[in-house]
Formats: C-alpha cells, sequence, structure tokens
C-alpha cells in the first residue's frame, strides 16, 4: 500500500487529531500548611503522553 502526502489543511478537512499530545500550561497553588491557605501561583507546563501498550 503506498503511502500519500498530504498537507495540513487536507489533514485537517478529513477529521483527523491535529495533535497527539495535549499541552497544558496554567498556575499551579501550592497548599501552605502552617498558613492554611493556598501561597502564590506557580505557572506550569504538563504534556499529557499517549500510554504504551502492553505486550
Amino acid at each position: 500500500m503506498p503511502l500519500k502526502k498530504i498537507n495540513k489543511k487536507e489533514w485537517i478537512d478529513k477529521g483527523l487529531p491535529v495533535s497527539i499530545s495535549n499541552i497544558h500550561i496554567g498556575p499551579y497553588y501550592k497548599w501552605d500548611f502552617k498558613k492554611k491557605e493556598f501561597k502564590k501561583p506557580i505557572f506550569i507546563i504538563t504534556k499529557d503522553k499517549t500510554k504504551k501498550r502492553d505486550r
């Protein structure tokens, strides 16, 4: 079966996923146990990877 090279526009038109990983940029609030309140937020970047299947 030969592979056909397509561009990004054709890929999206066929309804295929644009990205295989999810990237989330957002704040992380750490809990301060002494003051019983949240500390100043820290911005973090998380990347969800697809799970590998075990054989």
